[in-house]
This record gives C-alpha cells, structure tokens and sequence, in this order.
C-alpha cells in the first residue's frame, strides 16, 4: 500500500545540511538523538540526508538535540513544490518498483 506523502511538511536539503552541522558541532550521534527524542534512529538518519520528514518528527527530535545540547536547532519547511518533487522521485513506480499502469492492467 502507498502512502501519499504529498501534502507532508519536511526538512529540505538545506536544512539538513545544518542539521548535520550541529550534530557534528555538539558531537552527537544519530542513536543519542533518538532516544532523547523518542524516535526512530532512522528519522534522524533522515534528517541528516535531507530525506522527507513529518512535521512532528521533526519537531521531537528539534526538542531532543535541545534537551542534550542546550541550544535550539531552527528548522525550516520548504514550499509545497519541493514536497511533490520529492514525493515523486520514483518516477510513477510504486514501492517495489512496477509500474502503477502495469499494475492496472492487472500484469
């Protein structure tokens, strides 16, 4: 079953780029962050690649690297543009890699 992530706030890449600065700056690793967060190692790991996030993900582990260094980290959200470019990169396919036409002609 697909997901339509379309209408999901992330992080854009710029911000993942600072997002990595900080961890290397406070020297933290992605498994601290999550369990001061109380989320998956992967969202983290996300973040830090400029992967798509949601909002209140973001905003637990925003609140995590708080809690372990002290110093807010501002994300920002990008125009929904960015969003649907992303949410699209598997150019129509699904999750395993067929074609969606092919799956209606029922191949």
């Amino acid at each position: 079953m697909q997901r339509d992530i379309s209408q999901r706030q992330a992080l854009p890449l710029l911000a993942a780029i600072d997002f990595h600065a900080y961890l290397v700056r406070h020297q933290l690793t992605w498994e601290e962050v999550a369990c001061a967060s109380h989320v998956p190692v992967l969202t983290v790991w996300s973040m830090d690649h400029g992967l798509l996030v949601g909002n209140e993900q973001a905003a637990l582990v925003c609140k995590g690297v708080k809690k372990l260094a002290g110093e807010v980290f501002h994300y920002f959200l990008p125009p929904l543009a960015i969003i649907k470019e992303r949410a699209n990169y598997n150019d129509g396919r699904g999750k395993d890699g067929i074609s969606q036409e092919k799956c209606k002609r029922g191949c």
